[in-house]
């Protein structure tokens, strides 16, 4: 079901806020940018695990304890339930932790850098809102490659705002290494009511592992089948990605720069036979194609082809005019172009500026 389109709308949609959050955290401060690659898949990865988590919760709540099919409005309000919990709790939680997170992925990319001058101090926050647990961990100071770092280094919890700090060589003393790692270990140690630790799924290190959330995050423990299916996701989430960047920096070195009125716009003015003024091929158009078609199983071929919707348009065949249903214009013309055995169909709004190609599909 991840695969289905609402699920899979679902997962984008949580990448894009996650993502939002790493934009955030290195705004100051970017990583290399196979690093941040690394990261933002991460976040995809994170985003369809934390998809199946919930659906699974969700899946659990459709009998009653004794097997029998919950009326339609019990389920609902316990999924809608689930829904706030996951994505307005979680999420607002997970979003800091994600600008946090790559803030620290990318200090960790600047440190390795200073490492023969410097070491590296934890710091807190410094006021009363640190938890004891990360007080103690305060001001130790441990070379670069010390083994602390890897399991120590922040975020050690949600909503920590812990960081950590170049300080040179020699001006602090160099804390005691067996000592750190106890207090670290103490730190992200937080047993629940089955005396398991919930909190040992922050040791790990963010900048040296590539990742913005934790590799043992509950929401990781799934089956192959399921990384597999998110795997696919993820490579065609990027498939489609590349594909739109591409075709914005081909509009952008191959519009024609045209005189309108006073002014100048970039676009093709193409001509027929039909109608007296040319149909218009703007950026509007490209980005029409970009926003709105995402989940079209030919979307990338459809960009592809977008690219030659000036000399689509300029040798379609008129079928009929129609009125418009979702566009501002006094009437819309329909057009077909047979392509390699596929049939396209493009769409032209007339209004009081002109004639513009804004719509694109196979039929």
């Amino acid at each position: 079901m991840l695969q289905d389109k609402p699920l899979r709308k679902l997962i984008d949609e949580t990448s894009r806020v996650l993502n939002k959050g790493v934009s955030e955290g290195v705004t100051d401060n970017e990583p290399p940018a196979e690093m941040l690659d690394k990261l933002r898949n991460d976040v995809f990865l994170f985003s369809g695990c934390k998809t199946h988590a919930e659906l699974k919760e969700a899946s659990g709540l459709l009998t009653t304890e004794d097997g029998k099919i919950k009326p339609l409005a019990q389920f609902t309000r316990e999924v809608q339930a689930i829904h706030k919990t996951y994505n307005e709790q979680y999420l607002e939680a997970e979003y800091q932790f994600a600008t946090q997170s790559a803030q620290m992925a990318a200090h960790w990319s600047d440190f390795e850098k200073e490492s023969d001058r410097y070491d590296l101090q934890y710091r807190t926050a410094g006021d009363n809102k640190v938890r004891n647990s990360h007080r103690v961990l305060a001001f130790i100071t441990l070379p670069f490659d010390n083994p602390f770092w890897d399991k120590y280094y922040p975020l050690n919890g949600w909503r920590c705002r812990c960081f950590v700090v170049l300080v040179r060589k020699g001006k602090y003393p160099v804390s005691n290494s067996a000592d750190a790692q106890q207090k670290g270990e103490l730190a992200t140690t937080q047993l629940d009511k089955n005396g398991n630790n919930i909190a040992e799924i922050f040791r790990f290190n963010p900048g040296k592992q590539r990742v913005i959330f934790p590799p043992k995050h509950p929401y990781r423990q799934v089956s192959e089948r399921v990384k597999n299916i998110i795997d696919g996701l993820k490579k065609s989430s990027i498939e489609k990605t590349e594909a739109a960047q591409d075709l914005v920096k081909w509009y952008k070195n191959n519009l024609p720069t045209k005189k309108v009125g006073k002014f100048e716009a970039k676009r093709f003015e193409v001509q027929r036979t039909d109608i007296n003024e040319p149909v218009i091929v703007n950026k509007t158009f490209y980005n029409e194609i970009i926003g709105k078609h995402k989940e079209d199983k030919r979307y990338i071929e459809k960009l592809e082809l977008s690219k030659k919707a000036h000399q689509l348009i300029k040798n379609a065949k008129y079928i009929h005019d129609e009125k418009p249903k979702h566009v501002k214009a006094s009437t819309v013309k329909v057009y077909e172009y047979e392509n390699d055995g596929a049939t396209i169909e493009l769409k032209c709004k007339v209004n009081p500026d002109g004639v513009f190609l804004y719509y694109m599909r196979f039929k």
